[in-house]
């Protein structure tokens, strides 16, 4: 079972459309990320404990959690993937730095999965912002992992071979 990294303290409130339920999430603690260990088969292999990042909307009439799917299409057709994916990242950079601090985390053996969008991929940004938060923060990049599916990759090539080796740079 996913456990959380964010909370959200959310009241519930009457029904809205989801592009704007979207667009005042940042401001109204809407969405929710959960951690989910990714465990190996082989243990005796097992020295980075890899976890993913989920996200999820609360939604503001129900109070109910969203998953993706029930809001993500909505974001990509308002352009509002960049945002969610930066919001993501700046969440999990922060709660990366708070827990080697406050706790005796090793870094070096774990790792946090990342889903990023094409419109992440493509945003020449992206990885100047990643940049920032991994110093600002003081954060090792090897603590993370960013996915991007295969259609995304195949159909930005250039962008991908491009963006992974930047990654790659930074230590990611």
């Amino acid at each position: 079972r996913p456990c959380p990294l964010t909370e959200s303290f959310a009241e519930p409130k009457a029904a809205q459309p989801l592009p704007l339920q979207l667009t005042q999430a940042f401001e109204t603690n809407q969405f929710q990320l959960y951690q989910e260990v990714i465990a190996p088969t082989d243990t005796a292999e097992a020295t980075i404990e890899h976890r993913e990042v989920l996200i999820r909307l609360r939604n503001s009439h129900s109070g109910q959690l969203m998953p993706p799917m029930g809001f993500i299409p909505t974001a990509e057709r308002y352009q509002l993937m960049p945002q969610i994916d930066r919001w993501v990242l700046q969440q999990v950079i922060r709660h990366v730095a708070k827990a080697a601090t406050a706790t005796s985390v090793d870094l070096e053996h774990l790792r946090y999965s990342i889903n990023l969008s094409a419109a992440s991929l493509s945003d020449d940004s992206f990885v100047e912002f990643l940049q920032q938060q991994l110093s600002y923060h003081r954060t090792p990049a090897s603590s993370l992992c960013f996915e991007i599916t295969e259609m995304v990759a195949i159909a930005n090539i250039q962008k991908t071979i491009h963006f992974t080796t930047a990654l790659k740079s930074l230590g990611c």
